[in-house]
């Protein structure tokens, strides 16, 4: 399914700091203390945007 993808500012936010692993910018720790959770926490998004694309950032019950 190809649309758009609605997703709060801070969804985006978090997504553009997650994105900057691939670029090796910010180590792991460095993410989850600018976002604010924990690296358990980081390590899933991380799996769900590796899964599911720029839409696994998006909260699940939000989408609903």
């Amino acid at each position: 399914m190809n649309g758009v993808l609605k997703m709060s500012k801070k969804e985006a936010d978090r997504l553009t700091i997650i994105s900057l692993i691939y670029s090796d910018e910010l180590t792991i720790k460095e993410r989850c203390e600018i976002l604010g959770i924990s690296e358990r926490q980081t390590y899933r998004i991380i799996k769900r945007i590796s899964v599911e694309g720029s839409k696994g950032i998006i909260d699940k019950i939000q989408s609903l």
